[in-house]
């Protein structure tokens, strides 16, 4: 099919200088051979083979055609300054006669002197802004024939400002349009009837994309051929004139050994006329003539010999100054080796300085990593103490507490004994025996002498006897507390009430090869994994009953053969796991990023290498994404697997908490992202490695839409000795308080991140305490007077305001205990008792930010 289009015949511009144009020459070529314009205008020229090929077509094809260019006057220079426009012209004279025509002016006035329709073929070249090309494609499009064409080159002009791409899709979005990009760029519209032209040329050219690409690329290749034949010919010129010139030196040499030889034969020639001349004088006019001639030609041919001494005597200097120009190299060289020698000296000196820095910084890392451990165990140490002060600043608290009610208790009794003391002084006035029924005995008690002292003791002797026997046995003491047993183990009972058997997993087997679910893709980062971890990993994977999946595997550079074998013989064995093997380990959470760039699947899920999943495990993730299409975030219960393999210490995990999130990493396995949130949010990052899995919770639940608790067991996280289920990552505790911190500070949260022995605490900063209206509703006088004063007494927070709701007659009588106390307020309320409308009032006339409805047999504490 393409072996119709001319450019293919052997084209080759007659005027070639092989800049970027030369990509569109063969293209332009064919247009013109196939579409046999009668009239072609060019505008602007910013390479002369454009314009020569389009003149080259036309004098080739034997068109009567007329190819006009015009010069666009920019920049005040002349049409007569222009030395490359007075070179085209005349080329263009000499070669094509009137077939070229030129002319200098603005394009748009001289539109004016050409017909409606009368142009076959428009090319716009050099054209610098959207705007120009605008204005120029107003006055020239009108002039475009039915079945013309229009050609813009530099479609692709890189211009901060109005480039001619805007103008040229203008043009593209109306008519049927095909670009080109290499160079500049080449764009070509067909106006109203050539894009129906059943020519093999439009039908590539304004076919599909596909056929528009393979066309460029057959351009290309013309482009090549002729840039190729172009560089053929220029080196074949060059080799001729390296001939040409090497024959003449050979020429020059041979002139040389003929003069030498004819100066030899003289010389033996004049010895052998002296011999005669002295065996006899006769002819000696006739010899003396033929001696001068023979002068004559020794003296020629001595001016030849000199001149070609004098060119040898110039190759000598020649050659003498490329020998001295040798000898200076040679110096320079010489100098060159020298400081090279320094500069390894120099080096061999730095390299000894750097290792003598290294053992130095080494000596210094040791050293800040003691001091780290020492800041780290300060550190702990702070936190303990600050929990040690925390609690002795509630112990302090509640003293202080319990000092103002005992003071409190104190001021009452008193109140009560001075009560008690004007009723005794009021009972006394008002006895009928003066008060003496209120005397205390003050006489000295009566002494008995040791005799009477016996006798009383005796006397008393029956009394004690029987007070004796009426009282009760000694109580038995109680029998020692029996040792506690551990409590039995409802785990095993547990799993076989609440999770599927055998049947039951069978049967969603059957259900799921019918459920049209997502494709789940497992990310399992390894390094140097034991092969049964391995082996029983994969199998729990393979078992699953939901199959529409796929395991992505990283490995980080294991140099155990037998990871390395069971991983091949995994990928071998199971069509769906695919293994990366990494060159070296990149840290866990670079690693599980390459898992992630392997995935394919809606959504991923993490799957730590030495752990198992439950064979319905990937069921109800995909179920529970088909229940709820907006989640994005899914995260099951879990439990641990000991060495002997027994399942044991469930997890039973809350709703989504954002609060707990802040204290531990509560999501842990299960949990299943969108691959595309995970993609947004950056993936897994470096520095928080060994706690990558929580930073990684904290940033996607940011940007999640739903977050939703599959409440099964699918997840059995195995204990060993490595595992951080059993305390094998110690360093995971720094990672995860700079996860939770940087978290903070990305929230835009004011907080202290503190580190407790199990878990995190994010203590908020108040900027500024907010103020608090207490509303209280009563109308108990004893109840509101006794609120009043101890509720100020109490409470050290400052931003307060108490607000008792009550009537207005008890309002009146309390008014003297809110006097010169500004956060005192009394509210009256005549209305039938509400208590809401009670409430709801107070409220109203509150003026704090947080409000507290406080009942009046309620009493503070501690505030």
């Amino acid at each position: 099919m393409f072996s119709e289009l001319p450019s293919l015949q052997g084209f080759q511009p007659k005027f070639y200088n092989g800049n970027v144009t030369r990509f569109y020459l063969p293209l332009l070529f064919d247009l013109v051979t196939l579409s046999k314009p009668q009239n072609i205008v060019v505008l602007g020229l910013s390479d002369a083979q454009f314009y020569f090929t389009l003149c080259q077509a036309a004098r080739e094809t034997g068109l009567a055609t007329s190819v006009t260019i015009i010069r666009r006057g920019r920049g005040g220079e002349s049409a007569r300054e222009d030395e490359t426009w007075q070179q085209t012209v005349a080329r263009a004279n000499e070669f094509y006669g009137e077939l070229a025509q030129a002319r200098a002016g603005l394009p748009v006035q001289i539109a004016e002197e050409f017909a409606a329709a009368s142009v076959d073929l428009l090319v716009l070249d050099d054209c610098e802004s959207g705007e120009m090309l605008r204005a120029e494609l107003t006055a020239w499009l009108p002039k475009v024939s039915d079945n013309g064409f229009v050609a813009l080159h530099g479609i692709d002009l890189n211009r901060a400002h109005d480039p001619p791409r805007e103008a040229w899709d203008e043009i593209k979005h109306t008519r049927t349009a095909a670009e080109f990009h290499e160079g500049i760029g080449l764009g070509i519209a067909a106006l109203r009837g050539s894009a129906a032209d059943d020519s093999v040329l439009t039908a590539q050219l304004f076919g599909s994309p596909e056929r528009q690409s393979e066309l460029g690329r057959i351009y290309q290749l013309v482009a090549m051929r002729i840039d190729a034949a172009a560089r053929a010919e220029r080196l074949e010129r060059e080799n001729a004139v390296l001939q040409l010139r090497q024959v003449w030196l050979d020429t020059l040499l041979e002139d040389r050994w003929k003069a030498q030889d004819v100066m030899d034969h003289q010389a033996r020639e004049i010895t052998r006329l002296g011999a005669l001349v002295a065996d006899s004088t006769l002819d000696l006019v006739d010899l003396q003539q033929r001696f001068a001639a023979l002068h004559e030609d020794r003296v020629a041919a001595q001016e030849v010999m000199n001149e070609q001494m004098t060119e040898v005597s110039s190759l000598r200097s020649r050659f003498a100054a490329l020998e001295h120009d040798r000898v200076a190299a040679q110096e320079v060289m010489d100098e060159q080796m020298t400081e090279i020698s320094s500069l390894r000296s120099r080096f061999a000196a730095l390299e000894h300085d750097r290792v003598a820095a290294q053992e130095v910084m080494d000596r210094q890392a040791r050293q800040i990593e003691e001091l780290q451990q020492r800041f780290d165990e300060l550190h702990r140490d702070r936190i303990k103490a600050q929990l040690i002060m925390d609690h002795q600043l509630d112990q302090l608290k509640q003293w202080v507490g319990k000092n103002e009610q005992l003071t409190t208790a104190y001021n009452a009794l008193k109140a009560q004994l001075s009560e008690q003391k004007r009723t005794l002084k009021t009972a006394k006035n008002n006895c009928r025996k003066n008060g003496r029924c209120f005397r205390i005995a003050t006489d000295a008690k009566p002494q008995r002498s040791i005799p009477e002292k016996i006798i009383r003791e005796l006397q008393r002797i029956p009394a004690n006897l029987t007070r004796a026997r009426k009282q009760a046995p000694p109580a038995k003491s109680p029998p020692p507390p029996r040792a506690l047993e551990p409590p039995p183990d409802r785990y095993p009972q547990w799993i076989a009430e609440h999770e599927p058997t055998a049947s039951d997993i069978e049967e969603q087997r059957r259900a799921a090869a019918t459920l049209r679910g997502p494709v789940l893709s497992l990310l399992v980062p390894t390094h140097n994994t034991p092969v049964q971890f391995l082996d029983e990993l994969f199998g729990s994977i393979a078992a699953q009953t939901y199959g529409n999946f796929e395991i992505c595997v990283a490995d980080g550079g294991s140099d155990d053969r037998g990871t390395l074998e069971a991983l091949k013989a995994w990928e071998e064995k199971e069509p769906r796991l695919g293994v990366a093997f990494l060159p070296e380990n990149l840290g866990i959470a670079e690693n599980t990023n390459r898992a992630l760039a392997m995935a394919n699947g809606e959504f991923v899920a993490l799957v730590d290498h030495d752990d198992l999943l439950a064979p319905f495990a990937l069921y109800d993730v995909a179920h529970e994404i088909g229940a709820w299409p907006a989640a994005d975030v899914l995260y099951s219960d879990e439990d641990r697997l000991s060495e002997a393999g027994r399942r044991h210490s469930p997890f039973f995990k809350p709703e989504w908490s954002p609060e707990l999130l802040y204290s531990c990493m509560y999501l842990g396995h299960l949990t299943a992202y969108r691959r595309a949130l995970l993609e947004e949010i950056g993936g897994f990052r470096k520095e928080f490695d060994l706690s990558q899995d929580y930073d990684l919770a904290l940033r996607a639940t940011e940007k999640a839409r739903e977050i939703r608790h599959i409440p099964h067991v699918l997840y059995h996280w195995r204990e060993h000795a490595a595992s951080g289920s059993t305390g094998g990552k110690p360093d995971a505790r720094k990672t995860n308080l700079a996860a939770l911190a940087e978290a903070m500070r990305r929230r835009g949260l004011a907080t202290d991140v503190l580190e407790y022995p199990a878990a995190n605490r994010v203590r908020m900063k108040l900027p500024q305490p907010p103020r608090v209206s207490l509303i209280i509703p009563t109308d108990s006088a004893a109840r509101a007077q006794e609120l009043l004063i101890t509720i100020p007494s109490v409470t050290k927070y400052s931003p307060l305001e108490i607000i008792i709701v009550t009537n207005s007659r008890l309002a009146a009588s309390l008014a003297p205990l809110t006097e010169n106390k500004s956060g005192l307020r009394l509210l009256p309320y005549d209305k039938p008792f509400n208590f809401s409308d009670k409430c709801n009032e107070g409220a109203e006339a509150a003026t704090g930010d947080r409000l507290i409805f406080y009942n009046d047999d309620v009493r503070p504490r501690d505030a």
